[in-house]
C-alpha cells in the first residue's frame, strides 16, 4: 500500500459495488452480516479492518477520514396502493408512454399522482395547472413524486433524525471500526481484522482526527450501539467518557442495550454488556430475539 501511494496513487477511490466476495448466502443474510461496502474508501477498509497503522498510512497520504459508504436502497413490500402509485409515477415518467396518451389521459395521470402526494404538496399541482397538461409541469410533477415517495423519505422521524436517501451516507469509519454488523446478523462469523485492534482504532478515531462518538449510520445506529452488540465494555466505556449518547435510539427503535440482548435471531444475548449498559443508563426493551 505505501508503494502504491507514493507512486501517486488515489487514496479517496471509492468501492462501486459491494464485492462479491464478501457476500454469502444461506446464513440468513445476503452479507452473512458483513456491511455491504459500496462506496467505500481504503481508509474506511482500514478502519474496517481495525488496521490503525493503515490508516495513519492513508491519513498522511492525504485520505479524507471522513467518508461514508453509500447509503443502499431499503428494501419494503408495498401495498397495493402503493403499487399503483408507483405504476402511475413510471408511466408520467415515461416519454413514449405520455407521448401516446390522448389530453384526457394526461390530465387524469397527472391528477392521480398528484393525488399521491403529501397533502401540504398537493396544493402546488391545482386543476387549472394540471389541465394545460404540458411538458413543464409535467417535469416539475415527477420530480415532487419521486421525492416524496422515497421509500425512506415515507420513514416516520419518530426517533428524532431524517431519513437518508440511497448513496447518501451510509456507514462511517467510526461505525466501522466499532463493529457495524455483529448485531444486524453473523459478521462475527466472517469479519477479518487485526486482533485486539478495536479499542485502538475507536481511540485513533477520536483523539487524532475528531470523529464524531455520536455520529449516527443510515440505520441510525451509533458506535455504541456497535460496540454493544459485540459485548466490548472497553469501547463502551471508552465512547461513553467521550461523550457518546448511552440513550441513543436507533431508527428501528432498539437502544443501545437492546443491541447487547440478541436483537436478531441466532445471535446470543450478552447479560454483563447488557447489565453494564442499564447501569451507564441505557432502557432495556426485553426484546431478546435469541432467548
Amino acid at each position: 500500500m505505501a508503494a502504491l501511494l507514493e507512486k501517486g496513487a488515489d487514496p479517496d477511490v471509492r468501492l462501486t459495488v459491494h464485492p462479491w466476495y464478501m457476500v454469502y448466502s444461506g446464513c440468513g443474510n445476503g452479507n452473512c452480516g458483513l456491511v455491504n461496502t459500496a462506496g467505500a474508501t481504503a481508509f474506511w477498509r482500514a478502519a474496517y479492518a481495525t488496521d490503525v497503522d493503515a490508516m495513519r498510512l492513508l491519513a498522511e497520504h492525504g485520505a479524507d477520514p471522513a467518508v461514508a459508504t453509500l447509503a443502499p436502497a431499503p428494501r419494503r413490500r408495498l401495498t397495493p396502493d402503493e403499487q399503483l402509485a408507483r405504476r402511475n409515477r413510471t408511466e408520467l415518467d415515461s416519454d413514449s408512454t405520455w407521448a401516446e396518451l390522448a389530453d384526457s389521459a394526461r390530465v387524469a395521470l397527472l391528477q392521480s399522482v398528484r393525488d399521491d402526494l403529501p397533502e401540504d404538496r398537493r396544493g402546488d399541482f391545482p386543476d387549472d395547472l394540471l389541465a394545460a397538461a404540458d411538458d413543464d409541469t409535467r417535469a416539475v410533477l415527477v420530480r415532487a413524486a419521486e421525492a416524496a415517495h422515497s421509500p425512506r423519505a415515507l420513514a416516520p422521524h419518530i426517533w428524532g433524525f431524517p431519513p437518508v436517501p440511497a448513496g447518501g451516507p451510509g456507514v462511517w469509519p467510526i461505525h466501522a471500526a466499532s463493529g457495524v454488523g455483529y448485531g444486524e446478523g453473523f459478521a462475527g462469523n466472517a469479519h477479518r481484522h487485526v486482533p485486539h485492534g478495536w479499542l485502538p482504532a475507536v481511540r485513533y478515531l477520536v483523539e487524532e482526527l475528531g470523529a464524531d462518538v455520536n455520529q449516527r449510520d443510515h440505520n441510525g445506529y451509533t458506535a455504541l450501539h456497535h460496540a454493544a452488540a459485540r459485548g466490548d465494555h472497553d469501547v463502551i466505556l471508552y465512547l461513553v467518557e467521550n461523550g457518546a449518547d448511552i440513550r441513543a435510539v436507533s431508527r428501528r427503535g432498539q437502544t443501545v442495550a437492546d443491541l447487547a440482548n440478541g436483537p436478531v435471531q441466532r445471535v446470543s444475548p450478552l447479560p454483563a454488556t447488557v447489565a453494564l449498559l442499564e447501569k451507564l443508563g441505557s432502557a432495556n426493551s426485553h426484546n431478546c430475539r435469541t432467548c
